[in-house]
């Protein structure tokens, strides 16, 4: 537990000093920039394998409302920097589940780079007040390579860099859970979103290049790209109408001996083989269209002050691992500290509420 609240101390120390009361609002360590959270539905698929139907995958064809939220993971800077993109889910009215929500959190990379707790303790201090200039960069390798801190951990170190993707919008990119989670009683699963948008080539080719010329520039004035342009891409996509992705789990059977469940639960870098754990389709998530109403200011303040967690969640998709058990302390902590330096009184959103009721219901009293 000593590497679980060292690493929350850590992150605690650096909220707290980039984040002093009289300049608010106090951001998420992680993922700080948010492009949009916007509604959607979470439809669980009619030929779900029986023998997926556990949590919320029980029903078919069950619908629930909820929250999606898109994110870059690393400082608030110009959208073609380099940067791990998330995708935060936040289903509703989950019978079974304490807070009452179950959510889904997901980066652009199928692996973590720290295989557990341990790896990680020392990365939040690292990468704490850089601007991510080649020094910074630099910093963050040696990380990876310092030979004191044992073998070189260079799987840690491509999956960091290979979750570094620059994308045209946040709707045309695949996003994966890192981490594995219950699946019922005797098995666990990863989870994965794949876009039904159209991903052309000459679409990924170009958003490279754009990012390229972007780190050859260093100048976000000389660029033409908006230093918001993910938002505004986002908002003018779900304008013209709806889109969705396909929600699949890999699943294995959930081990019994402490060696086997130190390589399958408790090493974040990892990879499943999609050959030997196909990827199976058990839900379909909606993102709604945008209404005449939709207000983009109360969309932004409403996705700042949501808190989304892995342990939001019914018994059947407990999150394992020490990294997820890093992140019930950390997680909870860190909102905490966010509510309380933003005053707001931290609670989960209920099915049918507009953001700005949601907005109005959590402000602490003058």
């Amino acid at each position: 537990m000593s590497d679980i609240d060292d690493i929350a101390a850590s992150i605690e120390h650096h909220v707290r000093r980039q984040h002093p009361p009289h300049h608010p609002p106090a951001l998420r360590d992680a993922h700080p920039k948010h492009h949009g959270c916007v509604r959607a539905t979470f439809v669980v698929a009619d030929d779900v394998p029986a023998k997926l139907r556990h949590g919320v995958f029980a029903e078919p064809r069950q619908v629930y409302p909820c929250w999606v939220r898109f994110s870059n993971a690393l400082k608030v800077r110009h959208d073609l920097a380099p940067d791990a993109r998330g995708m935060a889910v936040k289903l509703m009215g989950v019978e079974g589940s304490k807070s009452r929500t179950q959510d889904w959190l997901m980066v652009s990379h199928h692996a973590f780079f720290a295989r557990d707790a341990t790896e990680f303790v020392d990365f939040p201090a690292v990468v704490s007040d850089v601007k991510f200039k080649m020094r910074a960069w630099l910093r963050i390798a040696w990380f990876f390579l310092n030979p004191r801190r044992g073998w070189p951990r260079l799987g840690g170190l491509v999956a960091l860099f290979r979750s570094l993707k620059p994308t045209w919008n946040p709707v045309a990119m695949h996003y994966f859970s890192q981490t594995p989670y219950r699946l019922g009683p005797a098995q666990v699963m990863k989870y994965s979103v794949r876009p039904s948008e159209a991903r052309p080539l000459g679409r990924r080719v170009g958003i490279w290049l754009r990012a390229l010329a972007y780190l050859v520039v260093s100048n976000v004035g000389g660029m033409k790209q908006s230093h918001d342009m993910l938002r505004e891409a986002l908002i003018e996509r779900l304008r013209q109408g709806a889109a969705s992705f396909d929600f699949c789990v890999q699943v294995r059977d959930a081990p019994t001996g402490a060696e086997e469940r130190q390589r399958i639960e408790d090493d974040a870098v990892a990879e499943w083989n999609e050959e030997e754990f196909p990827l199976v389709k058990v839900a379909e998530i909606r993102v709604l269209q945008l209404g005449e109403d939709f207000d983009a200011g109360a969309m932004m303040e409403f996705g700042q002050h949501l808190s989304f967690s892995p342990w939001h969640h019914v018994p059947e998709h407990e999150p394992v691992g020490s990294i997820n058990l890093a992140r019930k302390v950390v997680y909870e902590r860190i909102s905490d500290l966010r509510h309380e330096l933003n005053r707001k009184v931290p609670r989960e959103p209920l099915p049918h509420e507009t953001p700005a009721e949601y907005l109005a219901s959590i402000e602490v009293p003058s």
